[in-house]
């Protein structure tokens, strides 16, 4: 965690942390750290600990291993800290684009939250296959992946909350329109949430 504490300030932004580049030589990575002194309010930056478990992806979502989900732990750090800060959730937003932003969509929902995702993965089996291939090739237990880990509507059906939502989309993006959004809104409309 990267922590940027504004004393008297109940607004706080938890930033989650995207892909992470293969010239970056040591972790942890905080994606928009040199926001650090422009945000007007506490800023909390996390780290995937799953890109520590698995040195070869540069993208985990948060996965961890089977029998211990990393963003779920966080959630978990976040609240205690949160709650040591003064701070509220329902006073802060969890802000991340790509993989950050699913991450952010995630704790939103598991913590009750509000997110702001820009172009997330919101079923990650649909991203790139460059970034999917080894992510499945190194984290698979028994040919199958947890779902709820990897697909936000499966993980809104699985914590029965559906956060305040902000995505914004690059409309220009393939991928991102018809790989993640059409089949995001089909199955949040097949599934009657």
């Amino acid at each position: 965690f990267l922590i940027n504490y504004i004393e008297n300030c109940k607004n706080s932004v938890v930033f989650g942390t995207g892909a992470i580049s293969k010239e970056v030589l040591s972790y942890p990575v905080f994606s928009r750290a040199t926001w650090l002194n422009d945000i007007k309010c506490t800023g909390i930056w996390y780290f995937d600990p799953s890109l520590y478990m698995y040195e070869n992806l540069r993208l985990a979502w948060g996965y961890g291993e089977k029998n211990r989900w990393a963003l779920e732990n966080i959630a978990f750090l976040l609240c205690k800290l949160m709650d040591r800060l003064n701070l509220n959730i329902g006073d802060s937003v969890f802000f991340g684009s790509s993989g950050g932003g699913t991450m952010s969509i995630m704790l939103a929902t598991m913590l009750h939250g509000k997110a702001i995702a820009i172009n997330p993965q919101l079923i990650v089996e649909n991203h790139l296959k460059s970034a999917v291939i080894p992510f499945e090739e190194t984290v698979k237990e028994k040919g199958k992946l947890i779902e709820s880990r990897c697909d936000v509507v499966k993980h809104f059906q699985r914590e029965g909350y559906i956060p305040s939502l902000d995505i914004y989309v690059n409309e220009f993006s393939e991928n991102d329109v018809t790989r993640q959004i059409k089949p995001f809104c089909k199955e949040l409309q097949d599934m009657h949430l």
